[in-house]
């Protein structure tokens, strides 16, 4: 029988990589359904839209068109819930950096969805791009299976806090001239560094309120591990917030999405090595963070 001791510190008693590769597994089983749900949530908004501007065609009742809208989007919306179980059961076995690591594999997801459903043009360089940052995905997916793990008890809270809010300030600091500039491409691209943070955070937090008692468990054992479980939540919430307003106001799905994900991936990774004494990335991680970043790049490139 595996059992999983309480800190993600300790050794494990059966084979560490074995834990590992069901986190990251559960990562991929989190980022297909993620992927999947946002894919229905802007196909629902969409098909909203369609049915308001077509009131007037008698052919098809804005009613019906209404009705199967609405279907489809609260179809995504349930879809989208289970994502936080996810997260929280693969803290049994690694922290959420394993989990994130495979976000980029959503993409195939997406991209095929939208080009199909979405009738979204997908280019070459954005295939390129993706494959780019589903390899630096892998990568990082093959570094975690052997990598000693950390413990989210030593995490220093004031940095994190300081590095949150200091993140969350440039983004709007930059966001402010953007305001006059109309492009959907950067509007989308904008929507994605705030979106990507928070969903970002979301697995971050979680982990930290389920060890901030000094020892691992499933549910928060402390007043203010539920107090951080909760605002875990209020991070998820928002970073849903504000997808939909951005696919509300017609930001791409094939870009916003890339810029998402590339956080998701990256911010757990680089809060682990500055909130955490002791912790490193290695050169293979670090390869992977560079064609993460590169396939994003490759990606809005054609975009643009």
């Amino acid at each position: 029988m595996c059992t999983v001791y309480n800190s993600f510190m300790m050794p494990y008693t059966e084979n560490q990589t074995y834990l590992n590769l069901t986190a990251m597994a559960l990562g991929i089983a989190g980022t297909t359904l993620f992927h999947l749900s946002k894919c229905l949530q802007k196909m629902g908004i969409t098909l909203f839209r369609h049915a308001v501007s077509a009131r007037n065609d008698t052919a098809v009742p804005v009613k019906k068109k209404s009705l199967k809208a609405g279907a489809i989007y609260i179809g995504g919306l349930i879809i989208n819930m289970m994502l936080p179980l996810l997260i929280m059961f693969s803290g049994r076995f690694a922290p959420p950096s394993y989990f994130t690591s495979m976000f980029g594999l959503g993409l195939i997801v997406l991209m095929a969805f939208s080009h199909k459903f979405l009738k979204e043009k997908v280019t070459k360089e954005q295939y390129a791009g993706t494959v780019i940052l589903i390899t630096g995905s892998v990568i990082l997916g093959v570094e975690n299976a052997t990598r000693s793990t950390v413990s989210y008890i030593d995490m220093n809270l004031r940095m994190l806090l300081f590095l949150s809010a200091g993140y969350i300030a440039s983004v709007l600091i930059i966001l402010k001239p953007m305001k006059r500039n109309r492009s959907v491409i950067l509007f989308s691209v904008s929507a994605g560094l705030l979106t990507g943070f928070t969903a970002a955070m979301d697995p971050v937090l979680k982990a930290l309120s389920q060890n901030i008692a000094g020892d691992f468990s499933l549910s928060p054992s402390t007043a203010a591990g539920w107090a951080i479980l909760a605002v875990s939540f209020i991070s998820g919430f928002l970073s849903f917030l504000i997808t939909q307003i951005a696919f509300a106001g017609g930001a791409r799905i094939t870009v916003l999405m890339p810029v998402h994900n590339s956080l998701i991936i990256a911010v757990p990774l680089v809060m682990e090595y500055l909130t955490i004494a002791g912790t490193e990335i290695s050169v293979l991680s670090l390869l992977g963070l560079v064609l993460v970043s590169g396939g994003l790049f490759k990606t809005q490139s054609s975009t643009a």
